[in-house]
């Protein structure tokens, strides 16, 4: 079923406002839900997402469990001077992402070429494609979906334009409020 799922909450509302004799529609616009998704409530076809505000426990397995306290932690002890980068290399190295298009000799090729350095993500941890997702979608909604461009020179100048602003006045939450040319220039 598409869109977001119902909340207890959202039932709730909806049944009390049904109970109080209020229209499907009136009762689903006050619930915040489509008036199909009251219908389904009322055929019990339906049921709430069940809520996890009392967890306290992991989602998801961690990524490092049984890497940290068998190869990284017995590395620093034994290196205390190792850094941070040292470790990211022996990590990447060592578990990489194993998709076959980018650990092909062609890929690899072009993008040492481009002056590029790959980075894979940890086997079956894919969050790192986030960022370039998230950076996509922005990259769509602010431009390539709202412009129209007569050819490759004005959608390249678009592009550069893009580029520009984005790193000069883009603030970012995950930057600490800052651009990306601000977070660049401390590192």
């Amino acid at each position: 079923m598409p869109g977001k799922r119902l909340t207890d909450h959202q039932v709730r509302l909806y049944m009390e406002n049904r109970e109080n004799n209020l229209s499907q529609t009136t009762s689903a616009a006050k619930a915040g839900i489509s008036e199909n998704s009251g219908r389904r409530i009322e055929n019990n076809e339906v049921s709430a997402q069940k809520s996890n505000a009392n967890c306290h426990w992991r989602t998801r397995k961690d990524p490092l469990e049984g890497i940290w306290d068998n190869e990284l932690k017995p590395m620093l002890e034994a290196e205390p001077l190792l850094t941070a980068d040292g470790l990211w290399e022996y990590l990447t190295d060592n578990y990489p992402d194993h998709g076959g298009q980018y650990m092909s000799d062609d890929f690899q090729k072009e993008i040492k070429f481009l002056g590029m350095t790959s980075s894979p993500s940890f086997v079956r941890e894919p969050e790192g494609n986030g960022v370039i997702e998230r950076f996509f979608k922005t990259l769509k909604e602010q431009l390539l979906w709202i412009e129209t461009f007569r050819n490759v020179e004005e959608l390249l100048a678009a592009l550069h334009d893009f580029k520009e602003r984005f790193n000069k006045q883009w603030i970012m939450q995950r930057h600490g409020y800052k651009t990306p040319d601000q977070v660049r220039a401390v590192a």
